[in-house]
């Protein structure tokens, strides 16, 4: 029955926007208007573009970036989210990156696509960013079994805190790498006005991702005072106690927005008692890291909490489905509850940041007619689209922005007939041809060539063109008012 009726109150958000107008003295019509910065968007990240186009050997695959930015644009895109990745592979370059940060791989979108089309960047900040180290470096995680460049498990962010630093306080080898190189970035991509009036460099930081379930740990989290830890010493060095090397960093400093990891909507299957993503905030806001940083500054250390409604994630189900179109009544309640754990520990001015949300929705492709009739494929992700904004913006009083997932699908399936997985984006980009070689210096089984050098896209889905729509022209609202007797 309470799915009966949260339908029905989905149904009348949905037609809201398309009821004709009544004249006459009791209608009335109500238009939004673009929605600027509520609209993000999470895009190719450029660490998979570098080197992917021999034209520019260099590195940036400037035509592949340049192609990104003017589709993000047309879509009427104001945010984007982009990952940074610490080093796996050394490029043979005489510089030996592995376990850092290689800040060029980023620098021409961030400082010249992004200015150009009126982008400001999200950048993620998750277990990526550690791996180990070459011999000899400073930061060397001291476990022997870890090769240099390979990926230290997350779970040792939860090591104990038995290392002095001058710029952080007391961290352990595992948060010593993620915040080194957290402030590497910041430092190479300053959020400072151009002389031409034109913002660049990055907005805001997002800090982990899904920390509560996180990826490739088959359902286990982080445990809550760890990743508040490292929260807390990130907002607070880069904000407030900025240490001996900070003499890179300037005021710009406090443009710069920085979040909560956005949170995985299902239970934490190795916390206590399986929390609940709302259990899992609930014990951040309780942890001694956010409640000393409050006492001591009069809030707490970020400025918006990320989330991750996907409706499909709500369900629980034991068959996954292609769509979780029926499951979009799940999504209000949930939001409401999220909000009540932050009023409830006194967080009544951050807003929730929706970083990741989206649907399946498999293009039709013209040279395959076989696939003409994945048009009601399209339009239900494109239906699932509008609704999921539709709900945000009903809560924009404290729904910031949200994030689309995402630009492009994953991957392009080998049989382009076939339906899978990778289907998440509002355009299907165009498979390198297999006489295009790819000059990536890395393993050919992890080489990340499988698009078209130039981006080219193959197909712009229904989606697209919803989130444009959105974008550009926000919500047209026609309502009648009834005249009602009362007795």
């Amino acid at each position: 029955m309470q799915r009966f009726h949260w339908l029905l109150a989905l149904c009348a958000c949905l037609l809201l926007p398309t009821l004709p107008a009544a004249a006459g003295p009791n209608a009335a019509t109500t238009t939004t208007g673009p929605l600027g910065e509520f609209m993000g968007m999470v895009v190719r990240d450029p660490h998979y573009e570098w080197k992917t186009n021999a034209a520019f050997p260099d590195g940036a695959n400037r035509a592949f970036f340049d192609a990104l930015g003017r589709n993000l644009e047309a879509a009427g895109v104001r945010w984007v989210r982009i990952e940074f990745f610490a080093e796996e592979f050394a490029e043979g370059n005489g510089v030996d990156l592995r376990g850092r940060v290689n800040v060029e791989k980023y620098a021409y979108f961030i400082n010249e696509v992004a200015p150009r089309h009126n982008l400001k960047v999200l950048a993620l900040l998750a277990t990526p960013l550690v791996r180990q180290r070459p011999v000899g470096d400073a930061l060397r995680f001291p476990d022997p079994e870890y090769d240099t460049g390979e990926y230290i498990n997350p779970e040792r962010l939860e090591d104990p805190l038995t290392i002095n630093t001058a710029d952080y306080g007391y961290v352990n080898a595992y948060m010593h790498i993620w915040l080194d190189n957290a402030f590497t970035i910041a430092a190479s991509f300053p959020y400072v006005r151009r002389a031409d009036g034109r913002w660049q460099g990055i907005a805001a930081y997002e800090v982990l991702n899904e920390q509560n379930r996180y990826l490739g740990g088959g359902g286990r989290g982080l445990a809550p005072l760890a990743v508040a830890t490292l929260q807390t010493k990130f907002y607070r060095t880069f904000k407030i106690n900025r240490g001996p090397s900070w003499s890179r960093f300037g005021a710009w400093v406090e443009n710069v927005r920085i979040i909560t990891g956005g949170l995985h909507p299902d239970r934490c299957d190795d916390c206590p008692n399986r929390m609940t993503d709302r259990q899992y905030l609930d014990a951040l806001y309780k942890t001694s890291a956010f409640q000393t940083f409050r006492r001591q500054h009069g809030r707490y250390p970020f400025d918006g909490v990320g989330y991750h409604p996907y409706a499909a994630e709500m369900r629980n189900a034991l068959v996954p489905e292609e769509t979780a179109y029926a499951d979009l009544y799940r999504v209000p309640p949930r939001m409401q509850e999220l909000r009540q754990v932050m009023l409830a520990n006194g967080d009544a001015t951050t807003n929730i940041w929706i970083t990741e949300i989206g649907d399946r929705g498999a293009p039709v492709l013209p040279e395959y007619p076989s696939t003409a009739t994945r048009i009601d494929n399209e339009r239900r992700q494109a239906d699932f689209l509008r609704a999921m904004y539709w709900i945000m913006w009903q809560n924009r009083d404290y729904v910031e922005r949200v994030f689309w997932f995402k630009y492009e699908d994953f991957a392009v399936p080998a049989d382009p007939t076939q339906t899978g997985p990778e289907n998440w984006g509002i355009v299907r980009l165009r498979p390198r041809d297999a006489a295009d070689s790819c000059p990536q210096p890395y393993p050919p089984e992890r080489r990340t060539c499988e698009y078209d050098a130039d981006g080219a896209v193959w197909r712009y889905k229904e989606a697209f063109r919803a989130y444009q729509d959105i974008a550009r022209n926000g919500w047209t609202i026609h309502s009648t008012y009834l005249p009602l007797s009362v007795r």
